[in-house]
């Protein structure tokens, strides 16, 4: 029966062939790849909305808000009017 085993093992549509076992793994690592991915974004856009909601109750509070990273590509350059 050891021969058979062999002769099936090389058929491309036996599914303990190498090429197939192959295509498993790699399938696998990009599905465990974007479940991490999608867990990043998850944990990201928590954080952020945590920030807004907290931004948000210091604006009510009467708190001036911490400026963020990126404020300044907001505001005009230096030097130039605001007329």
């Amino acid at each position: 029966m050891g021969k058979i085993g062999e002769f099936l093992n090389n058929k491309p549509w036996h599914p303990s062939s190498r090429e197939n076992q192959i295509k498993i793994f790699e399938a696998e690592e990009r599905q465990r790849k974007e479940q991490e991915k999608l867990a990043e974004r998850q944990e990201e856009l928590r954080l952020e909305a945590e920030r807004e909601e907290l931004g948000a109750l210091m604006a009510k509070g009467g708190l001036k808000e911490k400026p963020t990273a990126i404020d300044f590509l907001y505001k005009a350059p230096t030097g130039t009017s605001n007329a």
